[in-house]
């Protein structure tokens, strides 16, 4: 055997123990990474989180395999609207302006979609422009308001 045969050889096997004693990789965590923000014209910013669990646990959608997301459109839009409603208090009305299917590119959250529903509330026939008014559904139908920070574990 020739000496860099042996060498070779002698880093293999090194480079093996250390692949075999080395901890594994943690996997990413995404939930501090919002799922959308937005900067209002004061500087604000508003943002959507959501516990990784929370995306793992709806169902994956390949839109070459459906054209149809998990939850379709129209119930999600309805969820949101319905969310507005409620949580939109001291307006006349609350329009939907916008529309988003969102991937959640993260870490494992490849393949989870939900929706963002951006609205303008109406106020004595004005519509509030600018006011980061948003909501994301998940494809279970869970709706993540805006918050400040990322939720607790």
């Amino acid at each position: 055997m020739t000496a860099w045969y042996l060498r070779s050889l002698w880093v293999s096997l090194c480079f093996i123990v250390f692949l075999l004693l080395s901890p594994p990789a943690p996997a990413m965590d995404c939930q501090d990474l919002p799922l959308m923000q937005l900067r209002l014209q004061d500087g604000t910013v508003v943002r959507i989180f959501a516990l990784d669990e929370q995306i793992n646990d709806t169902t994956a959608w390949d839109m070459k395999e459906s054209s149809t997301p998990p939850l379709p459109l129209p119930k999600a839009l309805k969820i949101a609207q319905k969310w507005a409603a409620k949580n939109y208090k001291g307006f006349d009305q609350v329009r939907t302006s916008r529309i988003s299917l969102n991937e959640r590119r993260c870490g494992f959250s490849r393949g989870r979609w939900f929706y963002v529903f951006d609205f303008d509330p109406v106020k004595d026939g004005t519509v509030q422009l600018g006011t980061g008014h948003f909501v994301a559904v998940l494809m279970d139908g869970t709706v993540i308001a805006p918050s400040d920070a990322p939720p607790a574990n």
